[in-house]
Order: structure tokens, then sequence, then C-alpha cells
């Protein structure tokens, strides 16, 4: 009776061990140590349908290696095949290794050496997780094409600045990336907080790189949130390089409030110049400049020569007055000089400097040339408080240095005295 129950539990056993190896999602297969399948479960059976159906006994690991390899090589590899199968199979404790079936599907095999010395094999079926590999590596590839091929800087850094990743449109801006580039070198132009590196997250902010040695860079910044957590927090910059634009930019600025000829402010320029020192409290005088018979240099020695006097004499203007000074070309030879200050004997000075300095010889294209100049002064607020109001008293100042007999200067106050009884305003 005992020996009946063990033999009915033992049985009952052997029973769910085949029903659970059947239900399996991996093919199983037993080998004995000469190499003869001695156990498999129906899934084996299918993935090796061909050899179990030509086969008139007992099959072997050769057999069903063999008849594998006929259906994924040439003829003559078919045997170097089946010899290495089998060395790894004999020779090993254990192995494990993926394989591609001719009908597409992915196998991950893996073997182990029982202490009886049979080996078990086990084939998991990883069809569905190469197809997703294979998308994921796609998707991948795609981030990485439009991530390098982006015309912006992509950076990601972590907490201290340093580069967790950086496309290669960044490295190229840089030529490299410096360790402090992100804490010391990259400054914004603007205040901002709240965000890593001092960049406001989700804004774009214009800021600059400034090195030693080299030339500075702009950029438009935009930066994440920070990312992770709290102690391996990360944030992703992305740059654009707006040097260019900032470099036209300046260029366009400079044309467009600067003579083009000779390189000094131009009228927009001087207006400008000349409003902003009028609303400031520390006073200023205007001096209108004309060179003394002008006409006669283009007539005499043509329009390029002449072109080439007005440059020398903007060039003698510069030099002649202090930094802080400016000079303006209003149009043809007649110039405009603003002096800062409220020293007026410091604008006279200035004036009689001017009229020395242009009274010069020119030496242009191997000819001589004496060129005289007037100088009419105007003194703010004391002659005008407006623009139009000292433009119109350093202009009647002109006129009456020409009428003196030019080749000098002359103070508004001294034509209001002689001429006009009331100042301008």
């Amino acid at each position: 009776m005992l020996v009946r129950t063990a033999y009915e539990r033992a049985d009952r056993e052997r029973r769910l061990l085949i029903e659970s190896i059947e239900t399996l999602p991996c093919h199983l297969a037993v080998f004995a140590p000469d190499g003869t399948l001695v156990a498999w479960n129906s899934s084996y059976q299918e993935l090796h349908r061909e050899a179990f159906a030509a086969a008139t006994g007992p099959l072997s690991y050769a057999d069903l290696m063999r008849v594998a390899a006929k259906r994924t090589l040439p003829p003559e590899q078919v045997e170097a095949d089946v010899a290495a199968r089998l060395a790894r199979h004999f020779g090993q404790k254990t192995s494990s290794f993926e394989r591609l079936y001719p009908d597409g599907r992915w196998m991950r095999a893996s073997k182990h050496r029982l202490t009886s010395g049979y080996v078990a094999g086990f084939a998991l079926d990883i069809t569905d997780m190469k197809e997703r590999e294979r998308i994921l590596a796609a998707s991948e590839a795609r981030y990485r094409a439009l991530v390098d091929t982006a015309s912006v800087g992509i950076w990601h850094l972590d907490q201290l600045g340093q580069t967790l990743f950086a496309n290669g449109r960044l490295t190229a801006m840089f030529g490299g990336l410096p360790a402090d580039l992100a804490e010391s070198c990259l400054r914004p132009l603007s205040e901002t907080s709240g965000g890593p590196f001092g960049f406001a997250p989700n804004r774009e902010v214009e800021a600059i790189v400034e090195r030693q040695g080299e030339a500075t860079i702009y950029l438009l910044v935009s930066c994440s949130q920070w990312l992770g957590e709290e102690d391996r927090r990360s944030c992703v910059l992305t740059l654009l390089d707006i040097t260019p634009l900032k470099l036209a930019q300046a260029r366009l600025e400079y044309q467009a409030d600067h003579d083009s000829l000779t390189g000094v402010g131009n009228r927009m320029r001087f207006n400008s110049r000349l409003s902003a020192a009028l609303s400031a409290t520390t006073g200023c005088t205007l001096l209108l400049l004309d060179l003394d018979h002008f006409k006669t240099v283009n007539d005499t020695f043509g329009h390029g020569t002449g072109d080439m006097l007005l440059c020398h004499a903007a060039s003698r203007m510069r030099a002649a007055v202090r930094d802080h000074d400016q000079v303006f070309r209003l149009g043809g030879d007649e110039f405009a000089v603003l002096i800062n200050g409220t020293d007026l004997s410091a604008a006279e000075t200035a004036a009689a400097r001017l009229v020395a300095v242009l009274n010069e010889p020119y030496v242009l294209g191997g000819h001589k040339i004496y060129l005289s100049s007037s100088i009419g002064i105007a003194h703010a607020p004391i002659d005008a408080a407006t623009v139009e109001g000292l433009a119109r008293a350093a202009d009647l100042a002109l006129y009456a240095a020409k009428r003196a007999g030019r080749n000098g200067s002359v103070r508004y106050d001294v034509v209001t005295s002689a001429d006009h009884p009331a100042a301008l305003v």
C-alpha cells in the first residue's frame, strides 16, 4: 500500500512536471552526455520540425544543428558551423547566445551541463524584444541626427556645471568645452533668477561668453527647469550663436548714424547727441564749422581729392578735441563739434585749436592744398536751451565769422549784441 501510494505520488509529480514544461514560454531540450536528445517540449519540436520529420531514430545534437545550418548557410560552411556548435556544446559547462532563424525569429539560447553529465538547453523567443530594440535604435538614431545637425548648441549639465552631454554644434561653437564655461564664462546680459546658472527657466535670454584672448561670443540661451532628484540635479541649455547677427546689427547701427565718407557722426547722430547733452545738467557748447572755399578744391582738383580732404579734415578735428567731445559731419563741408561741460573758455580754446590745425597744408595726390575754416560758437543754456535754438545760434555765429573774413571763430553773444537783441530759446 505504501509503495503504491509513493508510486502514485511520483507519477502525479511526473505528470505535473511534464505539463509545466509544456507550458513554459521557452523551448526546452535535454541531451545525454553523448549528445542524444532525450527530452524536449512540444515548442522545441516545432522549432526543429524539419529535423524531427526526417528522423528515423533518436535525434542527436549534431543532427539538429546540421539541419538548421543547412537552412541558413552555404553548403561549404555547414560542417564547419556544426563542428563549432558541437565544440561549444560538449566543451562548455554553460553558454548563452542569440540566434536569428531563417523565418525571421530571434532566439536567446542558454545551455547548462548538469551534474549527471546531461545538458539542458533553453531557448526563448526574443523576436518582439529585438523588434522593440530595432525601433528604439532607429528612434535614437533619428534623435541623434536631429540633435547633432541642429543649428543650436544643446548642452546637458549637472548642478556643478559638468558636462553630461554636448552635441556637435556646441563643441564646434566653442572649439571644445572649457570646464568652467557654464559657471564663470557664460554670463546673462539681463537680470534673471530662479534657474540653473543664473538663467530663468523656459525663457530666452541673451548672454555672452568672454574668454581671455578670444573674441566675445553672443548667444541666445534657453534653459530648462532643474531635472532629477535634489542631489542629482541637471538641466539642459540650448545656445544659439547670434554673434554674426550682433555684429551685423552693430554695423547697421554704425552706418545709420555715422558719415560713410569720414567716419564721424552724421546729422541723425548729431541731433540725438545734442538733444541728450541739452537734457543733462552739465551744459555744452556747439561749434558749427565750414571749410572756407572748399568748392574751389573740388573744381580745381576733382571730387576725389575733395573727398580725401574731407577725410583728412575730419581726422584732424577728432585729434584736436578731447576724447569725450564729439565731431559730426552735417553735409558737404559743414561739420559740428559738441563740447561737453560748462567751461566756455575751454570750448573757445578748442575752436581756436581747430582753426589752427585745419589751416595747416594738406598734401593730397602730389598737391599741397591750403584751406581755412570758419566756426560759429553757441553755448547752452546761456545762448539757447533747445536743439533748434542752439543750432540756430551757432549758425548765426558761423555766418558772422564768414562776414568777418573767415579763418576764425565768433561767439554767438557777439552776434546778439551787434545784430540781434534777444537770445534764442
